[in-house]
């Protein structure tokens, strides 16, 4: 009973949430139903008095008035349902897609640690698998369990106003309909959710495995790969044909049903007209009443098919929603024009097991620049993630402008912090739609300027659509393409740079000019550049070691350049490559 209520809550959120939101075509919608449900319950009457008349021979132009009025109102009945079904789905597109937004943007707020726990073929299928299985929900369910509710009690309704024993047997008969069709449903809904489960599980491997495609050959795993598939394909196809068995059930249930609704309309008319209680029209209302019950029960039945399917969907949706970010947002903003930055005893750790970062502490004035080395997993590029709050600290504290991160609003961070990572993401769209990251206030010479001022002219010359030609990563050098990642950070004018070993992929040549544009970059700009070359971070500030999580050195570049320092040593033994 409990499980009951919950779902019922949950349809309960999801029709006020987002129908709610459409009351103008939710009202119109419901006006149409009610005069559809009535204009069908009108010609059944139409239909028994124009028989009743004919058997009585009265006169043609009666006849002929009857037969018209049939005509126009079944014409009026047919436009109406045309209307009623158009209304009904575009409503649905408007709700499923609110929907979608809404889930997208719930994840963009969830912590890393959620993402690194959900594949992205998972997060596909949910976000638009699921909620594509809601369209019927939104645009159908509703309204036609209105249409058929209202239907099947107008009939009723008008049976028990013809003959009082008609009425009881013909409600008999909707209870039991309704009552089969709920237990064989309630036996389909587990089967239906271990399927989209297991559906999302594959769609993950699958997203998983075309990324990994060249590392798997390379490495001879394309046996694994395949066996994985096949055991992920077995499974979904075990849940989907047992889900599938089900919903057959209810389908022939359904049929069934109506076969014994006639058989019982035609026994019980037969009885009543040798008994001359009813007339001959009254024979043919009450078998086309019962022939037009079993259409509700037959579309509530196709509806309670399609929302087993929207139930596994839902319970997904609600899961997702109901979750909470662990990162809490802030409420101040970062109104200085430029950033200086503190770690107090800051400790981290992704997991239980082992600590990531222990007992940070440097401080970095307005404008300074930081020059950040150490080995692979010594946590340089866990220290930028916590900057922008991708993950908040264990222990301790990070203080920008002397206001604790925690404190600011996760927005006016990164806006005014930008991360330009090794991992240059080319998007889909126009080099316009590249660089501004499709926010459409930049003028078009605002971004030639850029180009032009990191170098990227020659490139942009070539193109032949200017800013409107489509781009894919391809069409980039790496060395462009690290220019191209300035430019994004340039034209956004951050107040403070982090730089995540931006020139570990590229060549010496081009590296030269990656440094000039760099310099333009930061300058009058407070910046952390964690650094793989050290010829990257000649003319910073302040220089910090980490090694193994832990600083192992920390000051002022000329101070560790003038005293014995494993910086000072590394220059020495080591050239320009750092490790």
């Amino acid at each position: 009973m409990k499980k009951y209520i919950e779902t019922i809550k949950q349809y309960h959120q999801l029709l006020s949430t987002y129908l709610l939101n459409e009351k103008k075509s939710v009202l119109l919608l419901v006006l149409l139903v009610l005069l559809h449900t009535a204009l069908q319950l009108a010609i059944p009457q139409m239909t028994a008095s124009f028989i009743d008349k004919a058997v009585a021979k009265e006169p043609l132009n009666l006849l002929i008035i009857i037969g018209v009025s049939f005509i126009t109102v079944s014409i009026i009945s047919q436009s109406v349902r045309v209307v009623v079904e158009t209304l009904g789905v575009n409503l649905g597109w408007k709700c499923t897609n609110s929907l979608r937004n809404d889930v997208v943007l719930k994840c963009t707020k969830m912590e890393m640690n959620f993402h690194n726990e959900n594949s992205a073929g998972e997060m596909i299928e949910r976000i638009d698998g699921d909620i594509e299985r809601l369209l019927n929900f939104f645009s159908q369910f509703s309204v036609l369990l209105i249409t058929h509710t209202l239907l099947l009690i107008g009939i009723l309704f008008i049976l028990y106003m013809e003959n009082i024993i008609i009425g009881i047997v013909t409600t008999l008969f909707v209870i039991l309909s309704l009552i089969t069709i709920k237990s064989v449903r309630k036996l389909s809904k587990p089967f239906w959710e271990k399927y989209l489960e297991s559906n999302s599980n594959l769609f993950g491997f699958i997203g998983e495995a075309i990324e990994a495609m060249e590392d798997t050959g390379k490495n001879g795993a394309t046996k694994y790969i395949i066996n994985r598939f096949y055991t992920l394909l077995q499974k979904w196809f075990h849940f989907h044909k047992r889900a599938w068995l089900t919903q057959e059930a209810i389908a022939t249930s359904t049929i069934l049903l109506i076969g014994l609704g006639n058989t019982v309309a035609l026994l019980m008319s037969a009885y009543f007209w040798f008994q001359n209680e009813i007339s001959i029209g009254t024979v043919y209302m009450i078998f086309f009443y019962m022939g037009l019950l079993s259409k509700p029960i037959e579309e509530i039945s196709r509806q309670f098919e399609d929302l087993q399917i929207a139930d596994a969907s839902i319970t997904r949706l609600s899961k997702l929603q109901s979750l909470r970010s662990k990162i809490n947002d802030g409420t101040k903003e970062i109104n200085s024009p430029s950033i200086a930055l503190e770690f107090k005893n800051v400790e981290f750790a992704y997991t239980n097991k082992a600590m990531n970062l222990r007992n940070i502490n440097f401080k970095l004035n307005s404008g300074e620049k930081l020059g950040l080395i150490g080995k692979t997993g010594s946590g340089k590029s866990t220290l930028a993630k916590l900057l922008l709050r991708l993950y908040d600290v264990n222990k301790g504290d990070i203080l920008i402008n002397n206001v604790s991160l925690t404190d600011i609003r996760i927005a006016s961070l990164r806006k005014d912090i930008a991360l330009v990572s090794q991992e240059i993401h080319i998007f889909d769209g126009t080099v316009r739609d590249n660089l501004t990251l499709f926010d459409p206030k930049y003028e078009d010479q605002t971004l030639i300027n850029v180009l032009d001022h990191l170098e990227l002219r020659s490139w942009f010359e070539r193109l032949p659509n200017g800013l409107d030609t489509k781009i894919s990563f391809k069409m980039l050098s790496l060395g462009e393409a690290q220019l191209f990642a300035f430019a994004r950070v340039f034209l956004k004018n951050p107040k403070l740079i982090i730089l995540d070993e931006t020139s570990s992929k590229i060549d010496r040549y081009t590296e030269k000019k990656v440094q000039n544009a760099l310099r333009k970059l930061i300058q009058d700009k407070t910046a952390i550049i964690i650094a793989h070359r050290l010829s990257t971070i000649n003319n910073v500030d302040k220089i910090l070691i980490l090694e193994d999580g832990k600083i192992k050195e920390y000051g002022e570049t000329l101070s560790l350049l003038n005293t014995k320092s494993y910086y000072k040593e590394l220059l020495i033994d080591s050239g320009e490559e750092a490790f």
